[in-house]
């Protein structure tokens, strides 16, 4: 029995390669943990985290405070920027503080506060106090920093913690393709056996533009969140409504790790066979090399290990042309180079697109048979990346 075209794919154009890749963005990322991590030559437990991108515009940067009982009322503007780190965040906000106010400020984002912006005074203006007036219409800054306005803070205390977390205002990947474009497939996936570092209350888009811009992008699709992988590619046709130059990755999220974190990205065109495809039955073969070794007495001691998963997968009926392309594929990945494969990408065998997407290798070199004239098949086994 030989499914249609569209159950596997294998994504052999990747734009988010190493090698192939042209120019790309990202709106911040920890110095150990680079972009570069989530294109596909590393392993996936090689990643990209980011480090918190606050966009802080001009109308939204007001902060009111009092450091005098009964007023007056001091407006503090943090300077509209693009903040590229938790650190740089908070200093702005301290800065913006002490420009207007007389006590000094120390302002922290951390685990320790459970990524919640708390800001301290020493007390030293004023009548030593420090009340946050969110109330005030003019307080503009309260959905930047994470403070519901629903009533002003004016206890004694002297340090105030926003209500809600906040780790950065969005991130951004974008990739620049050279030249425009519309790519098959996008896909998105972390380190093997672990749950995407993304939250399901986040905002995620997929967009494109002509150029550099995101304000109003001509094209927006908001992906459906999967806590295994993300992956999005139609039944025919390009992944964007046009061709663009730019595609990009929006991330709004705030999920209390304190950053995002992919493990590697697609953006990329399939190879489908023009003619025929994958048969059953599919070899889905479970591989767990964690040791164990046994005591005299019987008792055994095991060294656990990630289990991975290869796939043997048979196509028919190919044309002279698919074996070709198949062979050309082999020759420039290798054995050692991954790439991504969806391998029901019509849900014929699996519950979920999200399921078999899979960064893989090539573990033997294809098997092509010819079997009658332009009629090959070719035999694939393919090993999950870790």
């Amino acid at each position: 029995m030989t499914n249609p075209n569209n159950c596997t794919r294998l994504f052999f154009d990747n734009f988010a390669d190493v090698d192939v890749i042209s120019n790309y963005f990202v709106s911040s990322e920890q110095a150990a943990f680079p972009i570069e991590n989530a294109f596909n030559r590393q392993r996936r437990s090689k990643v990209y985290r980011s480090n918190g991108n606050f966009r802080v515009e001009a109308d939204a940067n007001v902060i009111v405070f009092r450091e005098t009982s009964g007023g007056p009322d001091l407006e503090a503007e943090i300077d509209p920027d693009e903040y590229t780190s938790l650190t740089a965040m908070c200093a702005g906000i301290k800065a913006a503080l002490e420009l207007v106010g007389v006590s000094t400020y120390t302002v922290t984002n951390s685990i320790s506060t459970n990524w919640k912006f708390k800001i301290e005074s020493n007390g030293a203006g004023g009548t030593g106090v420090f009340h946050l007036m969110l109330t005030d219409p003019d307080f503009t800054a309260a959905s930047l920093l994470g403070y519901a306005t629903d009533s002003d803070i004016t206890d004694a205390t002297l340090i105030r913690y926003s209500d809600f977390l906040k780790i950065s205002t969005g991130e951004r990947i974008t990739l620049d393709f050279g030249l425009s474009t519309n790519p098959e497939g996008f896909g998105l996936v972390g380190p093997l056996n672990r749950p995407l570092k993304l939250s399901p209350g986040g905002t995620y888009k997929l967009q494109a533009n002509h150029t550099d811009n995101w304000d109003d992008p001509p094209f927006s699709l908001e992906l459906t969140y999967n806590d295994l992988s993300f992956y999005y590619s139609p039944a025919s046709g390009g992944i964007f409504d046009d061709v663009y130059r730019y595609g990009s990755l929006s991330l709004v999220d705030q999920n209390p790790l304190g950053y995002v974190e992919i493990g590697a990205l697609l953006f990329g065109n399939y190879f489908q066979p023009t003619r025929g495809g994958l048969s059953f039955p599919v070899g889905i073969q479970p591989i767990d090399r964690t040791q164990t070794l046994f005591s005299e007495g019987g008792s055994s001691f095991s060294d656990i290990r990630d289990p991975s998963t290869s796939y043997a997968l048979r196509l028919n009926a190919l044309r002279a042309a698919d074996c070709e392309a198949l062979e050309g594929y082999f020759r420039r990945y290798g054995l050692g180079l991954p790439f991504f494969a969806n391998l029901d990408n019509g849900m014929h065998f699996s519950t979920s697109q999200n399921t078999r997407l899979i960064l893989c290798k090539f573990a033997s070199e294809p098997k092509i048979s010819l079997t009658s004239e332009d009629y090959f098949s070719a035999e694939i086994l393919l090993r999950e990346e870790m």
